[in-house]
């Protein structure tokens, strides 16, 4: 599946895609009255920019750090999303969010408050 048809497949296409397996995904659920939406990850319930808390913290260090590196190694994004998910040092909430990003192809998915 190449960016622009994941942009605009179903949600449940793209978690099957982005996480290998099929899953039930529920975009939105009642929970207390209220509508909560999904981690763009996982399952949990999203707080920032659709992420959960956990998720949101690893965006925002991939974010982060990204300059560093591009300053360093002269790489583009999608570089820096494949050597990041390599990384042994790499915590594992933001290598599965750069596993998001490198499969969603969308650079604007990275703004976090």
């Amino acid at each position: 599946m190449d960016g622009l048809s994941f942009k605009y497949a179903p949600e449940e296409e793209r978690a099957r895609y982005v996480l290998g397996r099929s899953v039930s995904t529920q975009s939105v659920r009642q929970k207390g009255g209220g509508d909560k939406l999904d981690c763009k990850v996982c399952h949990r319930q999203a707080e920032k920019a659709g992420y959960c808390r956990l998720h949101a913290k690893g965006c925002q260090n991939v974010v982060k750090n990204y300059p560093v590196w591009k300053k360093a190694l002269g790489i583009s994004w999608k570089e820096y999303l494949s050597e990041i998910t390599k990384n042994s040092l790499t915590g594992e909430w933001a290598k599965e969010v750069a596993t998001y990003l490198e499969k969603s192809g969308d650079k604007d998915d990275v703004k976090i408050d």
